[in-house]
């Protein structure tokens, strides 16, 4: 028994397949666009909100080392002029006034807060181990920072500039 396929009945089969694959294509085609569109999503939000966090924390590392380096020339300053011959006293110190220790403290530790702020916001969005001891080492670093300025600063105010020297060396 042969089986009689007229080249109508051929032509339907073969469009009705092709239609069925369009279809599955289609189907696949969405679902795929539809996990790339959340992928994205992801990216922008997490990744973009990651990075700027870690540009604010860098922002916020890099005002504590200005602030603590100003402390640290002011103080500085005032050493070599207490040393200085009479001619020369007075001149740098016009534009370098050391600060009151209250002062360097409270600034430092603003600084110290601000980068404390930024990785604990960074720590909601971290994923995995890496990420969290980068953090860690960061706060820690920041925590360290502070003391030790602080430290500094307490010595230097108190005339205590090899000892002050000895922290920002050996620290």
């Amino acid at each position: 028994m042969r089986s009689e396929l007229t080249i109508g009945k051929k032509l339907a089969i073969g469009v009705t397949a092709f239609m069925a694959c369009l279809a599955v294509l289609s189907i696949t085609s969405l679902k795929v666009i539809s996990t790339l569109g959340s992928s994205l999503d992801a990216a922008v939000n997490s990744t973009g909100k990651k990075l700027d966090l870690i540009g604010g924390t860098q922002e916020a590392f890099q005002e504590m080392k200005g602030a603590s380096l100003r402390v640290q020339i002011s103080y500085t300053i005032a050493e070599l002029e207490r040393h200085a011959t009479a001619a020369t006293q007075g001149s740098c110190s016009a534009c370098h006034a050391t600060a009151s220790v209250d002062d360097s403290v409270r600034e430092i530790e603003a600084s110290g807060a601000a980068v404390k702020q930024h990785s604990e916001e960074l720590r909601r969005l971290v994923s995995d181990e890496t990420e969290r001891k980068a953090l860690d080492t960061l706060e820690s670093g920041a925590s360290q920072w502070v003391e030790c300025t602080k430290e500094y600063l307490q010595l230097a105010n108190g005339n205590r500039f090899e000892d002050a020297h000895a922290v920002l060396k050996d620290k």
